[in-house]
C-alpha cells in the first residue's frame, strides 16, 4: 500500500531552493510532513442510474474502502448524500424514504445526486455523482369514479412496473374534504401531466379531476382538497363571466400533449368554450351563433362533441338540426376572434350527399364522439333513410382548421335495435363497431355495405351474469381523446349486490382479424400473466367513468 504525504510547508521554499545560497541549506528533514489516510469509494460510478419511488425507501450502498497509513492518524471520515443543494443523509449507506426534495424531482430523469467523503484530519473531500429518476405507484393508470353507498370515491387501478394493482378510496386516501355524503357522482374528468396522483399545489399543466354529482361540479385542487372554481381553473374564466359552478356543466375536454387543453362546457343551456393551446382563452363568450346569419341568436347544441386541439371541432345544431363547425385558435393566436367565438355551417356537395349529409333530412344526433385523434363517428337518426352510422375527420393543420372530410356513411336496417343502444365504441384502428345495451354487447364490422346489419352478439365475451355495463369505451392514453387504447374497457355492476362493492372493471384485447374479445392478462398482454381471470377487478363501487392517467 503506498503512503501518501502532505506537504506542509509551501509557498517560497521551491523559490528559496534555486536562489544562491547565502544561509544555511534546507533540509528537507526539516519539512514538516504527516502521513494521511485516502477514500477510495467503489461500486458508484458517475454514470450509475438508480430508480426511486414515492413514499418508498431508497437504500444505496456505495462501498467506501480507507487507505490506511503506517503510523498514521486514526481514520476519520464523515459522510453526506447531496440532491438539489440538500443534505438528504450523513450515513455512509444511504437509507432514505424518498419525499422532500427526492420526491420533488418525480417525473424527470437524471437528476443528479452527489455523495461525498470528507477527510475530517486534512478537510479533503471525494466524491462521486449519480443519476437518479424518481417514479411513483400513483403516477400511470386508471382512475375510476365509483358509486358508494349514498356516496362516492376516486379508484385508482395503478400501472406500475408491469403490473396492475388496485387502490381503493384515493379520496378518503388523502383525507379529501371534497363534499360526498349524499351526492351521485355523474361524470368526471381528467387533465394529464406526468406526475403521481396529489392532493398538491397543481396548475393546467398539472393532473386536476373534475368529479359532478347532482348536487355541484368539484374540482380536485390544492388548498382544501376541493373547489367549486379553483386558481386551476382561473385563466378560462374573467370576471363576468360563467364561473365553475353547479351549472356549468363539462362537456368534451379535448388534450393534446400535457399542457394544450380545449374545453366545451355548457351554462344556462348555452355553450361555451376556452383553450390553453396557443394562448388562454376564457369561457367568455357562447359560441353557439352562427358567423353571418345572426350573430345574436342563440341555439341548443348537443352535449355530443366531435373535439380536436389542433384542428376544428364538430358539434351539433339541435334547434336547427344541422352540424356546424368550430374553428380553432390559429398558430399564434394570443386573442379571441370571429373564428373561435361562432360557430360555422357545413356545406353539402354532390358528391358529399352520397356518404352523407351534413344538414339535409336529420331528424336528430344519437351520439357522437371521437375514435382517434383526428377522427370522429356519429350516429344520427335520418328522416327517410332510419338511423345512420357516421365517419368525418378533421384536418390535422392548424393552418386548415376550417377542414372538416366526410369518409364514411351507412344505413342501420333496423331501427328498434339501435333505439336499445346506451354506448357506441369504435375501435381505433380496426373496421369493428360495437353497441351495448345495459346487459348486451354487440359487434359489427363497417364495410362499404350500403346497410349494416351485421351483428353479432358477443355479451358473454364481456359481461359476467347478473351484472349490467355502466363503462364501455377505448380509454384514450392521454384523458380524452387522443391515442385511444387498442382494448376495451368495461366497467359494470350486480344490481343485486352490495352497494359500493358490487362494481368490477375488465379490460379486453381485440382480435385484429375477428373483432373477437379475449380477457388482457398483463399491462402488456402476455398470457399466464399476474391475474388469474385476466385485468379483472372488483370490490369497488359502481362504475361511473374511467379516465386514463398517463406517466
Amino acid at each position: 500500500m503506498k503512503n501518501i504525504y502532505k506537504l506542509i510547508l509551501v509557498g517560497m521554499a521551491g523559490v528559496l531552493l534555486g536562489l544562491p545560497s547565502c544561509s544555511n541549506e534546507i533540509d528537507p528533514n526539516d519539512l514538516m510532513l504527516h502521513p494521511i489516510n485516502t477514500a477510495v469509494i467503489v461500486g458508484l460510478g458517475n454514470t450509475q442510474r438508480y430508480n426511486a419511488v414515492v413514499g418508498e425507501i431508497l437504500t444505496i450502498d456505495p462501498i467506501v474502502v480507507f487507505l490506511e497509513v503506517p503510523n498514521g492518524p486514526a481514520p476519520d471520515f464523515s459522510f453526506a448524500w447531496y440532491m438539489g443543494g440538500e443534505v438528504i443523509s450523513e450515513e455512509e449507506i444511504l437509507r432514505v424514504r424518498v419525499e422532500g426534495e427526492l420526491a420533488r424531482v418525480l417525473g424527470n430523469r437524471d437528476n443528479i445526486m452527489a455523495f461525498r467523503v470528507t477527510d475530517n484530519n486534512t478537510g479533503i473531500v471525494v466524491t462521486r455523482t449519480v443519476y437518479l429518476n424518481v417514479t411513483s405507484r400513483l403516477t400511470r393508470g386508471w382512475l375510476a369514479l365509483t358509486e358508494r353507498d349514498n356516496s362516492y370515491d376516486i379508484d385508482f387501478l395503478v400501472n406500475f412496473n408491469d403490473t396492475v394493482t388496485l387502490h381503493t378510496g384515493i379520496l378518503d386516501m388523502f383525507e379529501s374534504t371534497v363534499p360526498r355524503l349524499g351526492e351521485t357522482p355523474k361524470a368526471f374528468h381528467a387533465f394529464q401531466n406526468n406526475r403521481p396522483l396529489r392532493m398538491g399545489p397543481i396548475n393546467l399543466t398539472g393532473y386536476t379531476i373534475w368529479v359532478q354529482t347532482d348536487k355541484a361540479i368539484y374540482n380536485l385542487n390544492a388548498a382544501d382538497n376541493y373547489s367549486l372554481f379553483s386558481s386551476d381553473l382561473l385563466p378560462f374564466a374573467v370576471p363576468g363571466t360563467p364561473a365553475f359552478s353547479a351549472g356549468f356543466i363539462p362537456g368534451r375536454i379535448t388534450t393534446f400533449s400535457h399542457s394544450a387543453v380545449r374545453l366545451y362546457m355548457k351554462y344556462d343551456g348555452n355553450m361555451y368554450s376556452a383553450t390553453s393551446q396557443n394562448g388562454l382563452f376564457p369561457f367568455e363568450f357562447p359560441i353557439n351563433r352562427v358567423s353571418g346569419e345572426n350573430n345574436d341568436a342563440l341555439f341548443n347544441v348537443s352535449p355530443y362533441v366531435f373535439g380536436t386541439v389542433v384542428g376544428a371541432s364538430l358539434l351539433f345544431d339541435e334547434d336547427n338540426k344541422r352540424f356546424l363547425r368550430h374553428n380553432h385558435p390559429p398558430a399564434g393566436a394570443t386573442s379571441p376572434s370571429r373564428g373561435i367565438t361562432f360557430l360555422h355551417p357545413l356545406f353539402d356537395t354532390a358528391e358529399d350527399v352520397a356518404l352523407f349529409s351534413w344538414t339535409d333530412n336529420i331528424e336528430r344526433l344519437v351520439y357522437m364522439s371521437n375514435y382517434n385523434t383526428n377522427a370522429g363517428f356519429a350516429i344520427i337518426k335520418d328522416k327517410v333513410l332510419g338511423y345512420r352510422y357516421l365517419e368525418f375527420a378533421t384536418s390535422t393543420s392548424v393552418l386548415a382548421n376550417n377542414v372538416m372530410n366526410k369518409s364514411f356513411g351507412r344505413t342501420f336496417n333496423d331501427n328498434a335495435f339501435i333505439e336499445s343502444a346506451k354506448f357506441f365504441a369504435k375501435h381505433p384502428s380496426q373496421p369493428y363497431f360495437y353497441m351495448a345495451s345495459e346487459d348486451k354487447v354487440y359487434r359489427m364490422m363497417v364495410s362499404t355495405n350500403e346497410l349494416i346489419n351485421m351483428w353479432e352478439d358477443v355479451t358473454d365475451e364481456v359481461l359476467k351474469q347478473g351484472y349490467r355495463i355502466s363503462v364501455f369505451q377505448f380509454t384514450a392514453n392521454n384523458g380524452s381523446t387522443g391515442s385511444p387504447q387498442g382494448y376495451i374497457t368495461v366497467g359494470s355492476y350486480n344490481p343485486n349486490g352490495k352497494v359500493g362493492e358490487n362494481g368490477r372493471i375488465e379490460f379486453f384485447n381485440v382480435d385484429g382479424a375477428t373483432g373477437n374479445f379475449t380477457p388482457r392478462e398483463t399491462v402488456s398482454g402476455v398470457a399466464g400473466g399476474e391475474f388469474e381471470e385476466g385485468m379483472s377487478f372488483t370490490g369497488i363501487g359502481k362504475p361511473i367513468g374511467i379516465s386514463y392517467k398517463n406517466q
